[in-house]
């Protein structure tokens, strides 16, 4: 019987998320998500309708919500390295947690299709069990980088400075 090496959703693992690694990459992170600096990026601006007044709010929204209990509308996610990513599929909000440190790697908006491809990709591409480079190798991308959920396609690029 295979193991579940990517478990979906209701996953008992409790985040203890303490905001960002230093306030640099969270007033980045800020700037890009609830400011829209710089413009045309994808997902630039996309937390502005929230309204949060500084960088230092956005962190503890975020905290707050990975350290929330996990909703039966929400699903969480964890990699190979117990980093969590979580999803509320009521309001859009993405955000997730470092293993190693329990810094916030990111907090923004995906949609379902944003979030679902996310996940299935690195399910199907890294965590078929029996095939060759199943755990992906040092070439490709795969799930052992702490910011792989932030340095997708499918977000803001933010340079390669910080992280």
């Amino acid at each position: 019987m295979a193991t579940n090496v990517f478990p979906i959703s209701k996953v008992d693992m409790k985040a203890k998320c303490v905001g960002f690694v230093n306030s640099k990459t969270k007033n980045k992170h800020f700037k890009a998500h609830c400011q829209g600096i710089p413009p045309g990026k994808f997902g630039s601006g996309d937390m502005k309708h929230k309204g949060f007044a500084s960088a230092n709010d956005y962190e503890q929204a975020g905290c707050a919500f990975m350290n929330g209990a996990v909703q039966s509308y929400q699903w969480q996610v964890l990699d190979r390295d117990g980093n969590i990513a979580r999803w509320d599929s009521h309001t859009g909000e993405f955000a997730v947690q470092c293993s190693g440190n329990n810094c916030l790697l990111t907090y923004h908006i995906r949609t379902s299709e944003q979030f679902a491809s996310a996940a299935f990709e690195r399910a199907v591409k890294f965590y078929a069990e029996g095939t060759k480079n199943a755990w992906g190798d040092e070439s490709q991308p795969g799930m052992s980088p702490v910011n792989e959920w932030v340095g997708d396609g499918a977000t803001m690029d933010f340079g390669s400075e910080d992280f």
